[in-house]
């Protein structure tokens, strides 16, 4: 017995040791087993964070221990920081770290219901995300200081990007002048810009909710309200003029622009329009209307009496060059020198008037009477023209080229006759070289001009190599009876050709222009309009 007793004494350490040993053994299986479960549960739990883009934090305040899980929103592992506070400052960024530290003193203080910051946190490839930190506090001392608190740390780079490009868009759409006004499908009002608050006198919180036609009473100029809806409804977008009305009653002449937003699935959601104010333009257009209606009254009124004046006042003026003629005749034998001399200058200013009526009668004409608008060769018509001048030419012993292939043009055969007639005239006579050479010519649509422009359409020119004109005098010479040289220089004249010429051109919507060089020689361009020409008296 006692050998037994004490073989069982000796074996009992051992024994003890191997039921110390199982029991851990077990200890160790059951708690492989339980972070088995656990490990596949924060797996789960893991993965579902990672798909929403969240991370969880724990803190131990008083150890200063930190949870690193967050980590992986930005492309860490838990163990590339240390688990402390530290870790938050070296990745946040300077500008915010100051806002996390004032937030979580203020919550710790008791001062906030609980934790919250955006902030942004640097990722492994060192670009800052978007992070927004929420927290609160779940144990506390038995002196009731705070031990421990956790939270969430997600990520909201997208919709903080989302968010900005959003106020972006909302400050654009405030800052521009014109009224941008969204309602939904039952003409409800949904958003209302500053401008829109300037132009009608309510303020947002006055429009939103209110049926935009009852609130402004939208009264369309040219069409009814259901004929505008069915366009919208069919073609998703119209634009025309309205009256609508301020808050105080005025009435506003609105130019509207109005377009059918859908949702994802093509459906009608709601209809933004872009209202301009053109109250002052439409102001100024019906005044100018007015001012365009006098000033060809005037014009009229101006050259009826040119009309009158120039054709009444020839017949007494002859009269007077004829009693003088008539006196130069039957005593001339009983004046002296002085006497003759006196008839004579009576009868060369009585010339030089009865010259200026009929240069004042033709201008008078030509914006009294009818054009006959055809289809006019004018190769023909130079043709015409330069047989007209043929004495002239010879004598100057002139050389003119005629480009070939002028186009076939609408306008007035007669008048636009006179006006190359009398460009080619003056270069005829304003033309000091002893062998004159003079171009009459085109340029087609797409053609470039000596002074870089773009020729819109057909460009007619007479170029010669005569005295030119100084670019001071561009304009001098199309006003009526202004001459650059006395009149008995470069043949005379009573200074109203190119005045004629500009009013025929203008007559057929066209206008004039000139380049030139003083000793060189001018190139006279014009243009006829060939499909508005006005046919009209004016």
């Amino acid at each position: 017995m006692s050998v037994f007793f004490d073989k069982l004494l000796h074996r009992l350490p051992f024994l003890s040791r191997l039921r110390r040993l199982k029991r851990r053994q077990r200890a160790e299986l059951e708690k492989e087993q339980a972070l088995r479960k656990l490990a596949e549960s924060e797996s789960s739990l893991d993965l579902a964070i990672w798909g929403g883009h969240l991370g969880l934090w724990e803190w131990d305040i008083p150890a200063d221990r930190v949870t690193n899980h967050w980590l992986t929103l930005l492309g860490y592992q838990p163990q590339d920081f240390a688990q402390n506070f530290g870790t938050w400052e070296k990745l946040v960024h300077p500008e915010d770290y100051q806002t996390l530290l004032s937030q979580m003193k203020a919550y710790l203080d008791g001062e906030l219901d609980f934790f919250e910051v955006e902030f942004r946190a640097k990722n492994k490839a060192g670009n800052y995300h978007w992070i927004l930190c929420r927290g609160k506090i779940t144990d506390w001392d038995d002196g009731g200081m705070p031990v421990r608190m956790a939270g969430t740390q997600l990520e909201i780079s997208n919709a903080r990007r989302d968010q900005e490009a959003l106020k972006f868009q909302e400050t654009i759409i405030n800052s521009i002048n014109d009224a941008i006004i969204s309602v939904d499908l039952d003409s409800r009002i949904m958003t209302w810009n500053n401008a829109a608050e300037a132009m009608y006198g309510y303020s947002r919180e006055e429009a939103i909710g209110q049926k935009s036609n009852d609130l402004l009473r939208v009264h369309y100029t040219n069409q009814k309200r259901d004929w505008v809806l069915k366009v919208l409804a069919e073609e998703g977008e119209w634009q025309g003029e309205t009256i609508q009305y301020h808050k105080d009653g005025t009435a506003l002449d609105i130019f509207s622009s109005t377009v059918m937003i859908f949702d994802d699935s093509d459906k009608p959601y709601c209809i933004a329009t872009v209202n301009r104010d053109i109250t002052d333009r439409k102001s100024n257009e019906k005044r100018l209307k007015n001012l365009a209606r006098e000033l060809r009254r005037s014009n009229k009124e101006l050259e009826e009496f040119a009309y009158v004046a120039s054709h009444d006042l020839k017949e007494p003026l002859r009269g007077l060059n004829n009693y003088a003629s008539f006196i130069m005749e039957d005593y001339h034998d009983k004046l002296d020198d002085e006497g003759r001399h006196k008839l004579e200058t009576l009868q060369r200013l009585s010339r030089r008037m009865e010259e200026l009526l009929d240069s004042l009668l033709q201008y008078s004409r030509v914006g009294r009477l009818d054009l006959a608008f055809a289809e006019v060769d004018l190769n023909r018509l130079i043709k015409t023209v330069l047989e007209n001048l043929r004495v002239a030419v010879s004598e100057k012993k002139a050389r003119i080229t005629v480009q070939e292939n002028f186009p076939v043009t609408r306008c007035d055969r007669v008048r636009l006759g006179e006006v190359f007639q009398n460009l080619i005239g003056n270069a005829l006579k304003y033309n000091d070289k002893s062998e004159p050479e003079i171009e009459v010519g085109f340029l087609r649509k797409g053609a470039t001009t000596p002074e870089g422009e773009k020729v819109p359409g057909p460009v007619f020119f007479v170029k010669d190599n005569g005295i030119g004109i100084k670019e001071k005098h561009h304009d001098v010479i199309f006003k009526i009876f202004k001459r650059l040289h006395g009149r008995d220089k470069y043949g005379g004249g009573s200074g109203a050709g190119l005045t004629i010429v500009d009013k025929i051109i203008n007559r057929h919507k066209g206008r004039i222009w000139l380049s030139s060089v003083p000793g060189e020689g001018s190139t006279f361009f014009f243009t006829v309009n060939i499909e508005e020409g006005d046919s009209h008296k004016k």
